[in-house]
């Protein structure tokens, strides 16, 4: 999980220098595939490190935030008309946020339990 958000923001920087079709189409294909691992896989972090009366609230607040992300990004694209910087911007605060992750989270405590 950790370092799904370095390659994401890595594609998304390399899709901005893409020059045929072909290159854009594989590029966003395997983007799509790694962003919906990623949230299957967050889905699944999030009620293993929360209290059992927290495992419904912890979620939604999460898809909370996948929306004001896409509110973000549409506000972005009004200033910025050009999808290559959109897309680069988007990579680069991607990145960040992957480098932040595997700073401060740990391992799932299932796999800590099970390392023992």
């Amino acid at each position: 999980m950790k370092n799904t958000s370095y390659i994401i923001g890595f594609i998304l920087i390399f899709i901005r220098f893409c020059e045929s079709y072909i290159e854009f189409t594989i590029l966003i294909t395997t983007l799509s595939f790694l962003c919906s691992g990623y949230l299957v896989s967050i889905f699944t972090y999030i009620p293993e490190i929360t209290s059992e009366n927290l495992r419904l609230i912890y979620p939604n607040l999460f898809g909370l935030a996948i929306l004001l992300g896409k509110i973000i990004i549409f506000s972005i694209g009004i200033y910025y008309r050009d999808w290559k910087m959109i897309v680069t911007i988007i990579g680069i605060i991607s990145t960040i946020n992957g480098y932040v992750i595997s700073l401060y989270f740990v391992e799932s405590p299932r796999y800590l339990i099970i390392k023992k």
